[in-house]
């Protein structure tokens, strides 16, 4: 109940938690697939400070040096040869690989009854997620330097009509929307299916993180942590 400027992780973790809770009440609406974007970056960003967290705990609580004289009101960590401010990184991917080998390094200092292994499933993850979205950009703008991958984002997705037809013929309780234009003469020039499913894989992989290093958050606090 401390504030969190006096948190162990200067609450970053609780900060998560938060984010992570608002996703999980977004999720849970009626009108949840009109929202996909922000839920996504609620999730996504949760991660960012799941990770940044348990840095942060590795460090202070094993009394590991930061890079370059850095310490934890100044946290320079070593990224590709160059010393980077925690704060200001963003990729995931960078994030993992960082706290993941100093997670590997500190295993024989954790409490045994907790099982610390962490699979290669999450850094595939991870990685999956870091390379579309590096700057933590993807879920809060329309339009980044990825054009193909900025398609993705529309529910409204422009498929040929003949496509569309074909699944209307198929029995299934989901109803086929679309959009038709035509010109002047009444020619089809272009169809939209108007209520696709947007990158739903790419929900189900940050849903999957986000429980992931909730848990393991948690299991942070309170075995290495004791609860501080």
């Amino acid at each position: 109940m401390k504030p969190l400027h006096m948190h162990f992780d200067f609450g970053f973790g609780s900060t998560a938690d938060q984010f992570k809770e608002s996703a999980d009440l977004l999720s849970k609406t009626a009108v949840v697939k009109d929202l996909v974007m922000p839920l996504n970056y609620l999730r996504r960003h949760a991660v960012e400070l799941y990770l940044k967290s348990l840095i942060y705990i590795l460090h202070r609580k094993y009394d590991i040096p930061f890079s370059d004289q850095g310490d934890l009101e100044n946290p320079l960590i070593n990224v590709r040869g160059k010393n980077k401010l925690l704060t200001n990184l963003h990729d995931i991917g960078v994030l993992f690989s960082y706290f993941i080998e100093l997670h590997n390094s500190m295993l024989s200092k954790f409490p045994d009854r907790t099982d610390w292994s962490i699979g290669e499933d999450i850094r595939i993850k991870v990685n999956s997620i870091s390379g579309i979205d590096s700057k933590s950009t993807f879920f809060r703008y329309p339009k980044t330097d990825d054009r193909r991958q900025d398609v993705r984002k529309s529910k409204v997705k422009e498929v040929a009509w003949e496509d569309m037809q074909e699944r209307m013929n198929v029995p299934s309780d989901r109803k086929v929307k679309a959009m038709l234009l035509f010109d002047n003469n009444d020619n089809l020039i272009q169809s939209f299916d108007i209520d696709s499913d947007v990158m739903p894989e790419l929900q189900e992989t940050l849903n999957s993180l986000c429980e992931f290093f909730y848990c393991l958050h948690a299991a942070y606090r309170y075995e290495i942590c004791k609860g501080e």
